[in-house]
């Protein structure tokens, strides 16, 4: 199926904002936020860098998502598969461009783990096959919400790195961490996976996709949620061990 080209511009334009904004707004703000930033090591300055990167456009793609479920809920129906919505796919491509780009920096700069590079080419993989194909559009929306809980985590990542673990801003942080991720992650992935697999089990012709579909979505679905809460329960027993190490100072 050919792909609209304001889609590939879309992708286009954010591919070139996440490097501008990697390489150029980030080296040039991040000191002034984080003193310690500039004495950090080349890995760790990488870290934060592509931290904020994401901060940026986790931030762009969770808020339009989450718009689109509250606000544009016609553009999204779970209970067809054929149906095209231009906000999603548009969101879908901001996303994709951004992963993709993401990705680029990882394999340039020969940094990160490889399941974070793996993580990162399924996701443009995904995003590429749910923004070319206009179907499933509420599964499609239903991904990128996720994203809402993501500023929160980079934010996390950002004050680890740079040594700003014991202040208040981190702690604060994290019980926002804690809510969004919860509610982005947990709670509207499990009811969208559920409206999912209805829809699978409900259509017949929902079998008759092409099978990248049934890849992305399938795989997607399969390996988004065991993360996910994976995740949440490691950040549960955080917010437990920390809660449990303040009572121990308290009463020392």
């Amino acid at each position: 199926m050919a792909l609209e080209l304001t889609y590939i511009l879309t992708t286009t334009y954010s591919f070139i904002l996440s490097l501008i904004i990697f390489l150029v707004v980030a080296p040039a703000l991040l000191p002034r936020l984080f003193k310690p930033y500039q004495f950090l090591p080349r890995v760790k300055q990488f870290i934060v860098k592509d931290a904020f990167l994401s901060f940026c456009l986790a931030t762009t793609v969770g808020l339009r998502a989450w718009y689109i479920y509250i606000f544009a809920a016609d553009q999204i129906p779970h209970d067809v598969i054929w149906h095209d919505s231009p906000l999603v796919r548009h969101t879908l491509a901001i996303y994709t461009g951004y992963v993709t780009a993401a990705l680029v920096l990882m394999l340039t700069h020969n940094i990160g783990q490889m399941s974070s590079k793996l993580h990162h080419f399924f996701s443009t993989y995904t995003g590429f096959v749910a923004m070319t194909y206009p179907c499933l559009m509420y599964c499609a929306n239903n991904v990128l919400m996720m994203e809402l809980s993501n500023p929160f985590v980079n934010m996390r990542m950002m004050l680890k790195v740079v040594g700003y673990e014991k202040t208040t801003a981190y702690v604060w942080n994290g019980l926002a961490m804690l809510v969004t991720f919860f509610i982005a992650r947990c709670v509207s992935t499990t009811i969208g996976t559920l409206r999912f697999l209805h829809l699978a089990l409900a259509h017949p012709q929902f079998w008759d996709l092409p099978l990248c579909i049934h890849v992305c979505y399938f795989g997607g679905v399969s390996i988004f949620n065991v993360l996910n809460y994976y995740w949440f329960y490691k950040i549960c027993r955080g917010v437990l061990k920390y809660t449990a190490e303040l009572k121990t100072t308290k009463e020392n």
